[in-house]
């Protein structure tokens, strides 16, 4: 067994049970639930995500409107449903939320690392054009992101298998 297998288990070998309720409850701090549950990598991005995206939206003084409360509705959620599998008996995948997304089965390489790469450099430029004094009108422009990722996210989720590049 690795480490991953032999987490909450009794010395008989099976897993103790987690509580579902408790799990939800401690999404109210996204990632904390997870945590609890044991899937410290989900937890941790779940977490990372949130924070950031109260941090880019201080620091860029835009409007991030409901998106909190859309990951802590979807953290809380995501926790209860581990939670059940868990004491189902069923086995739990600990991924960041970034692993899989444009993966076709099979392939080896995932759009995690370039999603967040390509995210990274967006929020360098746009730092950089704001200390220049170059005023982007983020407030009324910030939708198109969530819009082009889900729109990215849905066409390689239908483009099918793909050769490795």
């Amino acid at each position: 067994m690795t480490e991953d297998e032999t987490l909450n288990r009794s010395p008989n070998g099976t897993r103790e049970p987690v509580s579902s309720g408790l799990a939800f409850i401690l999404s109210a701090f996204p990632g904390v639930g997870h945590m609890y549950l044991g899937l410290m990598t989900r937890g941790v991005s779940l977490a990372v995500t949130f924070a950031l995206l109260l941090v880019v939206g201080g620091l860029m003084r835009i409007n991030i409107g409901p998106l909190p409360f859309i990951i802590v509705a979807y953290a809380a959620f995501d926790a209860l449903n581990a939670a059940k599998r868990i004491n189902a008996g069923e086995s739990v995948d600990d991924e960041s939320l970034y692993e899989g997304y444009g993966a076709t089965p099979g392939a080896t390489r995932t759009i995690g690392p370039l999603f967040l790469g390509l995210a990274l450099i967006l929020l360098g430029v746009v730092f950089l054009l704001d200390n220049l004094g170059i005023d982007l009108h983020l407030d009324l422009l910030w939708p198109v992101v969530p819009i082009a990722v889900g729109v990215w996210l849905v066409l390689s989720y239908f483009r099918g298998p793909r050769a490795e590049r």
